[in-house]
């Protein structure tokens, strides 16, 4: 699978698409995307999916605003 999001400046797009792409039957699909609502119109599966990683990692975020990083201490033997 290929996907590129881009801002189009002209009504004509040029595509550079990968090397194994020659030759095979590809579909390219244009529409308007809009960042916000992108999680909200998932259904199904898409959603339920989505909603289970986004949970499981919630569950496993940790604060690291006051962490800093001793290189001496990491390179101790």
């Amino acid at each position: 699978m290929f996907r590129k999001i881009i801002i189009p400046e002209s009504v004509n797009i040029s595509l550079l698409l990968p090397e194994n792409f020659i030759g095979k039957q590809i579909e390219v699909i244009a529409f308007k995307v809009d960042d916000e609502k992108i999680i909200e119109k998932q259904s199904g599966a898409d959603k339920y999916a989505w909603e289970n990683a986004k949970n499981f990692f919630d569950a496993h975020r940790i604060d690291l605003t006051n962490f800093k990083f001793n290189r001496e201490e990491a390179n101790e033997r």
